[in-house]
Formats: structure tokens, C-alpha cells, sequence
């Protein structure tokens, strides 16, 4: 990096359950994140996240064939105030949005997003 005020970061898995083998299939997971962290002055700093989740479930009945996946893009901006040596306290605001509706609200209803704020005490040591 050109300075130290900027941290990047790139992360990628991938995943396999054989368990499902008896039910005529296998399930596949992968998810790629990407980060982004920028310290414009010693107390304060900005990070950006994104992710991105596909979960190929397999064959779900050996008579149809049919395939069920989910896909769960996510998105987070995070402030950081940096108090003490160690000390970070965090205010955040995630995003998910999906393809199916995975996310459950309090009245039982579920949708394909769901929105998050959070406050965080983060100690280092």
C-alpha cells in the first residue's frame, strides 16, 4: 500500500457436504468478501464491507430433481472512533438483501432484506 492509512482485504471459501449423498445429492457453499479500511486521522477511521453467499442446497427430491439455492449479497459501513490504545468504539449499518425470503421480522413474516444498526465496544490486546 502506497501509505498506512488504508488497509484492503479480499477473502474467498468454498464448501461441500457430502451428508446429503442419501437423499440423492450434496450441498455446495461459496462466498467471496471484500474489505475496505481507511484511517483519515489518528481517532477516526472508516470501513466498507461486501459479501457475497451462494448456497447451492443440492437435489432436494430425488423424483423432481429440483434444486433450491440461496444467494445473500450484503453490504456494511462501519465508523470507528479510536478512544484509547486498544479501545475502538463502532457504529454500523448492514444491509442483506437475498434472493429468497431468508430474513424473519418479529411478526413471523419474512422477507428478502433485512436492514441492522449497531453500536460496538471493541478492546484489543
Amino acid at each position: 500500500m502506497p501509505t498506512d492509512k488504508w488497509t484492503l482485504a479480499i477473502n474467498y471459501d468454498w464448501g461441500r457436504d457430502s451428508a446429503l449423498a442419501g437423499h440423492g445429492g450434496f450441498a455446495d457453499w461459496q462466498g467471496v468478501a471484500g474489505y475496505v479500511h481507511w484511517v483519515p486521522i489518528d481517532w477516526f477511521g472508516l470501513s466498507f464491507r461486501g459479501e457475497f453467499y451462494k448456497d447451492d442446497v443440492g437435489t432436494l427430491g430425488v423424483p423432481t430433481g429440483a434444486v433450491a439455492s440461496t444467494k445473500v449479497f450484503e453490504g456494511t459501513l462501519t465508523s470507528h472512533f479510536y478512544v484509547s490504545d486498544g479501545l475502538d468504539l463502532r457504529l454500523e449499518y448492514r444491509h442483506d438483501h437475498g434472493n429468497n425470503a431468508s430474513f424473519l421480522r418479529g411478526n413471523g413474516a419474512s422477507r428478502r432484506f433485512q436492514d441492522t444498526v449497531a453500536a460496538q465496544v471493541v478492546y484489543a490486546f
